[in-house]
């Protein structure tokens, strides 16, 4: 472990401030939530990703959805996308991020650009929503849409919110 040399005092009611340094590098924003457990004699606080223990699952229901859609389903959490495939581990974008805070659903009317460098097409984008908290986006790109295709991304979408 890392000693940062910083040291806080815990409050009366038990609180103790992270500070602004280590939030920033670890990109634990206000509202996120975090792990806390003992590790022998040490309080450990771990950033909590909603979807780190479901990735493997999830990714399977996507493999399953995609061969039944014509086109590429992109999941991401509040920081990056986490499907695997060719877009795998790269940083959402500000427009992104924003869709999800605002929690969005988007249908594009026509073939553009869709928040992901280097991805055209039409577009279907989707917060996911656990327990009132927006936690990622499923985004669905074609080179077109249909309601059927449509009707798939909204069951897996609902499937994602229950897991």
């Amino acid at each position: 472990m890392k000693n940062t040399g910083m040291i806080r005092k815990i409050d009366e009611l038990g609180r103790i401030v992270i500070p602004k340094e280590t939030r920033n590098v670890l990109k634990i924003n206000s509202g996120d939530d975090l792990e806390i457990y003992v590790d022998n004699d040490s309080i450990v606080l771990k950033k909590f990703g909603s979807f780190d223990n479901k990735i493997n699952s999830i990714n399977m229901l996507i493999k399953s959805i995609s061969r039944v859609v014509n086109g590429i389903i992109i999941f991401t959490d509040k920081e990056k996308i986490i499907s695997f495939g060719k877009y795998y581990e790269i940083k959402i974008s500000d427009e992104l991020k924003n869709i999800l805070e605002d929690r969005l659903q988007l249908v594009s009317k026509d073939n553009s650009k869709c928040f992901i460098d280097g991805l055209n097409g039409y577009y279907y984008i989707l917060p996911i929503i656990q327990n009132s908290d927006a936690t990622g986006l499923l985004i669905f790109v074609s080179d077109k849409i249909s309601n059927d295709d449509r009707l798939k991304i909204d069951f897996l979408k609902l499937i994602i919110e229950n897991i």
